[in-house]
């Protein structure tokens, strides 16, 4: 559990350097937490695109990911200084030849940094403070945030197996592209291998935390994204609050059969949170007409697009939707679809660039999954939801263009349950219970807006959200995401013990076939079944039958797991009952459980030895 907490801080350490602080140092923009939205959705994209062409390269090593991140930074700061959008290198001079002049001390930089920072600590604890409401909500929204971790992070912390199903064939592709080996599986897979094995590569942390802990990431992220579309479209803390404790907090009550896909590290929670904010910087575009949101919205939907084709093709429809009331609302029919079908264009040109290369490897399947959702009552309750949300932005929408997005998010949640009904197809609930949470925020912002003259209208709308979360954590349960789990925690204990002792791909693994994925790449494998088939107990270890000397084909340290839960257990304990019978007593490296670890050590051949001494002729 130590190793897991760990490697969870160490995570979290280079996702805030890779995908906040780096962006942020390369596309800083004046609004600050539009900036780092931003900054996370490109520098996503951005690892997945360098991820695929270095591995279609075979040249996934860590020094080609450093050389092209050097290069980037180079050619964007380069890029900011000719335009004098920035003045990097500039003050980089001026501050080197001041200290050559002797104007200035180390010390003095640091300390006036130093002050700088906490005064700037200090604006915004007061700002916190400031009012009743404002420490109010930002309690709310600590008490939610943590809460939300909790619930993601409890069985992913102290259960050290990586969740079971694709999971497993994931890790797997995650190795592959970490080990430069091209196959066919890892494209099929699409995106996320390629981002996952980046941050392996640059942070060294291992494929197996990484497995565990990026699903929770993820699911966090979603919950987050959704915050902050609701609060920016809104202008309403509590609103975008009340969308986050839905989605982030409730979900084991009110969605159930998705609740645990916020444990996994599942790519359409990934093209959902990439998707959301897609929508958001895309209307931004329209506000604004800034070239940049319509850049960060694009790389949005390419995301999604790269990480779950089958999602991607809902997301399309939402985007159609917005085109039309887009359309409807400005008045000017012929010229809004014109310029949407030139950003469509543009987007399938992008996508079919990126696609080629999958289906030059094997043709990219749409995920077919079908599964009907058990939870009726909430069915009801969304697409009630759904319609009143969409009535009453309808009844305003001539008005006031500030209902645009919910008149959009309503009716695409609206068509995804009428699909749902006629088709039963799982990305739909998976989609609209997003879209639900958010559609429940606007709910509440103008039920309050009703009484927006009122002087204690704030003060009203904090006291009844504090009820509402005292409510929720008394009387509803909240249970944590529990996935299935491919292996108990013993045998990746039993791994991590091995790991440990030795350099990587010094040692093998002899266990069930499907512990394969954990193994590959920092051991070897072999299947019990082989194992005992192939090597005779009565010889010196480990020599195969019919042979006479030892096998060198295999490392001089094997580790044998026997559990007597296993279908192999019998002919495994008969095997190790021969072999202590010739060799004598059989070491064992680790027990815990029910589990028993053996070590084996292969003796060298006399070749083997000298080629130690004096090397390979």
């Amino acid at each position: 559990m130590i190793e897991a907490v760990i490697s969870l801080i160490y995570l979290i350490f280079w996702f805030v350097i890779l995908f906040v602080l780096l962006p942020r140092m390369l596309l800083a923009e004046n609004n600050y937490w539009e900036s780092i939205w931003s900054g996370i959705i490109i520098s996503i994209f951005f690892y997945m695109i360098i991820g695929v062409f270095l591995y279609l390269l075979n040249i996934f090593e860590l020094i080609s990911l450093i050389g092209v991140l050097l290069v980037t930074i180079f050619v964007f700061k380069k890029h900011q200084h000719s335009e004098g959008t920035g003045s990097f290198y500039a003050r980089a001079s001026a501050l080197l030849y001041d200290y050559l002049d002797g104007k200035f001390k180390v010390k003095d930089l640091i300390s006036e940094t130093y002050k700088e920072k906490l005064g700037a600590l200090k604006h915004l604890l007061l700002k916190w403070f400031s009012s009743y409401e404002n420490l109010a909500i930002s309690i709310y929204f600590f008490i939610i945030f943590s809460v939300s971790l909790v619930l993601r992070f409890k069985y992913s912390v102290f259960n050290l197996s990586p969740p079971t199903g694709t999971e497993n064939s994931l890790l797997l592709s995650v190795k592959h592209v970490i080990e430069n080996e091209l196959q066919k599986e890892v494209l099929e897979e699409q995106g996320v291998p390629f981002l996952l094995a980046f941050i392996q590569k640059i942070g060294n942390i291992d494929s197996l935390w990484l497995i565990n802990f990026a699903g929770p990431m993820i699911g966090v992220a979603t919950m987050l994204s959704a915050y902050f579309f609701v609060c920016r479209t809104t202008e309403n803390k509590l609103a975008a609050l009340i969308t986050m404790t839905l989605y982030g907090v409730m979900g084991s009550f009110l969605f159930s059969e998705l609740w645990e896909k916020q444990g996994l590290i599942a790519s359409d929670e990934c093209a959902l949170m990439a998707s959301l904010l897609a929508f958001y910087f895309l209307f931004r575009w329209i506000q604004l007409k800034d070239s940049r949101h319509l850049y960060t919205a694009l790389t949005g939907f390419l995301i999604a697009a790269l990480t779950d084709l089958s999602l991607y093709i809902h997301i399309f429809l939402g985007i159609l939707l917005l085109i039309i009331i887009l359309s409807i609302k400005k008045g000017n029919f012929i010229r809004s679809v014109t310029t949407n079908i030139w950003f469509n264009i543009l987007f399938s040109i992008l996508l079919l660039v990126l696609f080629v290369m999958g289906f030059l490897y094997g043709n990219l399947e749409v995920s077919d999954s079908y599964g009907q959702l058990e939870n009726q009552p909430f069915l009801w309750l969304a697409a009630g939801t759904f319609l009143l949300v969409l009535t009453i932005s309808l009844w305003k929408l001539r008005n006031s263009d500030r209902y645009i997005i919910p008149c959009f998010v309503s009716l695409w949640g609206w068509i995804l349950i009428v699909l749902y009904f006629l088709k039963g197809y799982e990305h739909f609930y998976l989609l609209w219970t997003l879209l639900w949470s958010v559609s429940a925020g606007y709910l509440w912002d103008w039920g309050y807006r009703l009484i927006e003259k009122s002087a204690v209208r704030k003060r009203f709308e904090v006291a009844v959200m504090g009820g509402f979360l005292t409510f929720l954590f008394i009387l509803v349960p909240l249970e944590p995401t529990q996935p299935e789990y491919a292996y108990s925690n013993a045998e990746i204990q039993g791994y991590l013990h091995i790991k440990r002792e030795h350099r990587p791909k010094t040692w093998m693994l002899v266990s069930n076939e499907d512990f394969y994925p954990i193994v590959y790449g920092v051991g070897y494998h072999l299947s019990v079944y082989e194992f005992i088939t192939q090597y005779d107990p009565a010889k010196k270890a480990l020599t195969k039958y019919g042979a006479e000397q030892t096998d060198t084909e295999i490392p001089l340290d094997i580790y044998v797991y026997f559990d007597p839960r296993q279908a192999w257990s019998q002919q495994l304990n008969e095997w190790i009952s021969a072999f202590t019978r010739s060799q004598g007593t059989l070491n064992v490296f680790y027990q815990r459980d029910q589990l028993i670890v053996y070590h084996i050590k292969r003796q060298q051949t006399e070749e083997e030895i000298f080629e130690k001494i004096w090397g390979k002729e």
